[in-house]
């Protein structure tokens, strides 16, 4: 009987251990992989960009079952972004076209929104993704400035814009300056009614932006919501 019941314990044990690394598995993939797949994918980044890139981490989709990694460039560290396995035409597919436009927009605007906004609780800036395999045969990465690629930036400050025209003089301060860069670039701005715990959402894309000269085509063309922050 003592026997009968330690068999029957190893056989949960297996059955038991068997379930928890197919799980584990099926959600972080399989390490050996990990490692193959991420020497490979920093040695295309390498050739295709002409300089080194760093493994920061090693990733796992499991929702497509594809293997990626967390890279860096060796001489600028701050800037990261993923590659991964890719589909159809392309190997693999990398975002670092990506984060060169962000940082780009998120520098050339740096300054400005400081200026104007130095009350500011939040400045980011974004671009979409997904062009960079199409637009950028590398190693050069061409400005934000001279390819097709939406970007934006982002601002948010504490208060309303609720009959303030001073809040709005300085949107059309940033937009203003927006229009300038001639690139296609969307605002948005946050504001923080803190003692209602609502946030006043305006948003501003490319082509609104080009037809904005005064304060009162700010209000007028403001896509403006409210949301309750919870």
């Amino acid at each position: 009987m003592k026997l009968y019941f330690r068999k029957l314990l190893i056989m949960c044990s297996v059955v038991l251990l068997s379930v928890a690394l197919f799980i584990y598995v099926s959600f972080s993939g399989f390490p050996w992989k990990k490692y193959t797949v991420g020497k490979e994918i920093q040695a295309y980044l390498d050739e295709r960009y002409d300089q080194p890139f760093l493994i920061k981490d090693r990733l796992y989709n499991f929702k497509d079952g594809k293997y990626g990694i967390k890279a860096t460039l060796v001489k600028e560290a701050d800037l990261q972004f993923t590659a991964w396995e890719g589909y159809g035409d392309y190997e693999y597919i990398d975002y670092y076209p990506e984060a060169v436009w962000e940082k780009q927009v998120y520098d050339d605007f740096e300054e400005i929104v400081n200026k104007i906004y130095p009350d500011h609780t939040m400045y980011n800036a974004s671009t979409a993704m997904g062009f960079g395999n199409e637009l950028v045969k590398g190693p050069e990465i061409p400005s934000y400035r001279d390819v097709d690629v939406l970007t934006s930036i982002g601002i948010s400050t504490r208060g309303s814009v609720v009959g303030n025209d001073s809040e709005f003089a300085r949107m059309l301060a940033i937009l203003s300056e927006i229009k300038k860069a001639e690139a296609n670039i969307e605002v948005s701005f946050h504001y923080y009614r803190t003692t209602e715990q609502k946030i006043e959402y305006l948003h501003f894309d490319r082509t609104i932006i080009n037809k904005i000269t005064t304060i009162e085509d700010v209000k007028k063309m403001a896509r403006m919501s409210v949301w309750v922050n919870n």
